[in-house]
């Protein structure tokens, strides 16, 4: 028997029990409030000397390494986390996928169904995984990038609480210290838009699932992304797997080959030829001076070629185009992925390894006393952001393998970071 998940059981537990549970749409359905995560506290404005000078030079000098020590004591031991620990089991892609599905009945098909709306289901199906993969994508990259600006954060905090207790013993001035508010304030900011980012994204990777209230929060979302693969996808054979795998193109070319197979060749060839000559003629003025504005009109009486073949001329273009148009996606959604392998895997490869060995280095020279604790912290929150970029870097080429792989499915493409929306509006325009 195959295995089901903890949060498939969870879910259908759910819907089983919509029967006898008031429905989402019941105005007099409670749900319980959201969670909401308060903002760090604000710092003082301390008085310059406000605090007795020797006594806490003495704190500072039982610690070997000074103020950096005294700080790194305070962290390990917090007084109360801010926000509880998140619980139940982790989402993967391919449980979102099947919740997702499983509230939308308008996508089962039966065998009463017709080969055009089967397809039509089909495409459906595969616009909806594309875009529940996409959110999944954003949710669990920007509940990363929230804990990168959680970290960054962290270390202006901590430059800022410091430059406030030297203020308060007068080893610093005033001037100091509001430039290190204002840096805090910035970073505080950062923080915000990032806690902003992550509750939307898994709001909408929420409403794709068609979860609400309580539901909505059984799940966990992982950590981080999965790692780079090894080494990309090559292109050869994609463009045939494409071209195999729409569902439409099967159909324009089977009714084009009936179309075409009942046309004489040198009927087919004179039909062309007289298409041609009503083309626009090319012209020796330079960039647009001109557009054709008119369509190319032939005379079937005098061609005397028959009614059928303009019909089966405009079904062997129609797959024609859509060929082609399958094609040139391919091409365009795998140099897309290129791009964004490459760029992630220098990401990872030089930018956050350089940044690694730089702090690394400040920490050397900070034990030498060649460096002071504000190197140490700038060198923390650059590292930070060595580390965010690359995991950014990350999402982005995760994003164009969802694309590559909605395309070679039989979708469309419509261009790097666009979303599953455009690529289903792009493929039903090709339809039959």
């Amino acid at each position: 028997m195959r295995r089901i998940s903890t949060i498939a059981l969870l879910i259908a537990a759910t819907f089983g029990s919509a029967a006898v549970a008031a429905p989402a749409y019941d105005p007099q359905t409670a749900a319980s409030p959201p969670s909401l995560t308060p903002l760090p506290a604000s710092v003082e404005r301390p008085a310059l000397g406000a605090d007795d000078w020797k006594r806490s030079n003495e704190t500072v000098g039982a610690m070997p390494r000074g103020h950096m020590d005294v700080l790194r004591w305070e962290a390990r031991n917090p007084a109360k986390p801010d926000t509880p620990a998140a619980t139940g089991p982790v989402l993967t892609p391919g449980e979102a996928v099947r919740i997702a599905m499983q509230a939308r009945p308008e996508l089962v098909i039966t065998t009463e169904t017709s080969e055009i709306d089967r397809i039509d289901a089909d495409s459906a199906v595969l616009a909806l995984a594309h875009e529940v993969h996409r959110d999944w994508i954003e949710a669990v990259a920007a509940r990363t990038a929230l804990t990168h600006a959680e970290q960054a954060f962290a270390a202006v905090d901590t430059a800022t609480e410091l430059a406030t207790r030297m203020t308060r013993n007068g080893t610093w001035s005033q001037e100091r210290l509001l430039r290190a508010r204002l840096d805090r304030a910035a970073a505080l900011e950062t923080l915000v838009a990032a806690r902003s980012n992550a509750l939307a994204a898994r709001a909408r990777l929420v409403r794709e699932l068609g979860l609400w209230g309580e539901d909505a929060e059984r799940f966990t979302l992982p950590a981080e992304l999965p790692a780079l693969p090894a080494e990309p996808l090559a292109f050869e054979g994609l463009e045939r797997s494409a071209l195999t795998s729409h569902p439409r193109l099967a159909i324009l070319a089977r009714e084009a080959g009936w179309e075409m197979a009942a046309i004489p060749q040198a009927t087919l060839a004179r039909w062309r030829g007289a298409v041609a000559a009503q083309l626009p003629a090319d012209t020796a003025e330079p960039g647009l001076a001109s557009l054709p504005a008119r369509a190319p009109m032939l005379d079937l009486r005098r061609l005397v070629i028959g009614h059928e073949i303009p019909a089966a001329a405009r079904a062997e273009a129609r797959a024609e185009r859509l060929a082609a148009t399958i094609r040139a996606n391919v091409r365009e959604a795998w140099q897309h992925y290129r791009s964004a392998f490459e760029m992630a895997r220098a990401q990872r490869n030089e930018v956050v390894q350089l940044a690694d060995a730089l702090q690394d280095e400040t920490l050397l020279r900070y034990n030498g006393m060649l460096a002071s604790t504000w190197d140490v912290l700038d060198g923390a929150v650059a590292q930070t952001m060595a580390r965010a970029n690359a995991h950014d870097a990350l999402r982005r080429f995760w994003l164009a393998h969802t694309d590559l792989q909605a395309v070679l499915a039989g979708g469309d493409y419509a261009g790097p970071e666009a979303g599953a929306g455009g690529m289903n509006a792009a493929a039903n325009a090709g339809g039959h």
